[in-house]
């Protein structure tokens, strides 16, 4: 089985704020949500944690068209995440991500490939809260 590591590396700025860097790409700025103390304006783990389900999504129905051959015209998305108290403190209760598919190829090709896409992306698999997917698809033209 092939494996790969993600390294980064996370610096404290001060405050409840910090910055996370990878080799190679820009340096984010990261802090706690506005609702725990953090400031306005900055990605919070929790936006990441959404954002990496969403992008994961679409990253891999991108990779599942190309190799079924089914041209995309547009794709986008919505996603939101609902954090949830338990008796071992928060966590995602669920996310629901609805992204808009405009497709040459037949409507029912397209929500099977959006479907299996959400059954195969890494970030989905790794986590515990349930992932739903609300999935609009309209017919495209092919581009000339």
């Amino acid at each position: 089985m092939k494996t790969y590591e993600v390294p980064t590396k996370l610096s404290w700025e001060g405050e409840r704020r910090g910055k996370v860097v990878v080799d190679g790409k820009a340096a984010l700025e990261i802090a706690a949500p506005p609702e725990f103390k953090g400031p306005n304006g900055v990605w919070s783990p929790e936006d990441l944690f959404v954002a990496a389900l969403e992008s994961c999504l679409m990253l891999t129905f991108i990779s599942l068209c190309e190799d079924k051959g089914l041209e995309l015209v547009s794709y986008t998305s919505t996603a939101s995440g609902r954090l949830e108290k338990s008796p071992a403190g928060l966590s995602f209760g669920w996310v629901v991500i609805s992204p808009v598919i405009e497709a040459c190829g037949p409507e029912e090709e397209t929500l099977q490939l959006i479907h299996k896409a959400n059954e195969l992306c890494m970030v989905r698999r790794s986590v515990s809260c349930q992932v739903a997917i609300y999935p609009e698809v309209t017919q495209g033209r092919a581009r000339s």
